[in-house]
């Protein structure tokens, strides 16, 4: 109950009406990259995060990141067919046992 009457008295000015005549102007985000590496040579599988920035909707890239995003495919281990999926980095995956999934 605490709980309860905590969020209530923390979100109670929030309403769910929006002035259409005030648009906020938010500052546009900077893309930061990091990297961080933690070796465990007794796990047996590596895990491995992957993040680029991409292009805005409005972009005349994005289309092009979009086909690209299609072309490269995703593919994990649990799917159906192998060996005999239509992207080479999924086949070189199933049959080497390479990787659980991208």
């Amino acid at each position: 109950m605490v709980f309860v009457k905590n969020v209530d008295k923390s979100f109670s000015k929030i309403t769910s009406l929006y002035d259409k005549s005030e648009i906020p102007i938010l500052p546009r985000t900077r893309y930061t990259g990091s990297d961080i590496r933690i070796r465990d040579d007794a796990m047996p599988l590596a895990h491995i995060v992957l993040a680029v920035e991409g292009a805005p909707r409005d972009s005349n890239d994005a289309i092009a990141l979009n086909l690209a995003s299609e072309l490269f495919g995703s593919w994990d281990r649990s799917h159906g067919g192998g060996g005999d999926t239509s992207s080479y980095l999924g086949i070189c995956s199933a049959v080497d046992n390479t990787t659980h999934g991208f």
